[in-house]
């Protein structure tokens, strides 16, 4: 059978044998009895809980900001150690630091006023 699509291109319409059968109800409930004779019949299943997820997303947020604020504190020691100049350096904590501790103080405040 060709079907016609409005570009005008014929095209020949796949078998219906190899289409799946819709009409058969799908299975509900998995077949674990594998697992568990695999683990000693000792599965549990918990619902999943978003706030887990959304902790360790905080916490992860958190440490990165930190990290990135001791690698910048580290470079700033580095440089002074190196010699460079006062307003060398506070151009640069002006353009590094500033804008890491105001994004590492909202996290932080958003964190811990999160948590209940």
């Amino acid at each position: 059978m060709d079907v016609v699509g409005r570009s005008g291109i014929s095209a020949t319409a796949p078998p219906t044998s190899i289409l799946p059968d819709l009409s058969a109800k799908p299975e509900l409930e998995p077949d674990i009895s594998e697992l568990t004779q695999l683990s000693g019949g000792r599965i549990q299943v918990s619902p999943f809980d978003p706030a887990r997820s959304r902790e360790r997303t905080r916490t992860w947020a958190v440490v990165g900001l930190g990290a990135i604020y001791a690698v910048e504190s580290a470079f700033l020691l580095g440089s002074w150690a190196d010699g460079r100049s006062i307003a060398d350096l506070k151009e640069l904590v002006t353009l590094l630091v500033t804008p890491t501790v105001t994004l590492l103080g909202t996290a932080l405040g958003f964190y811990f006023s999160s948590r209940t």
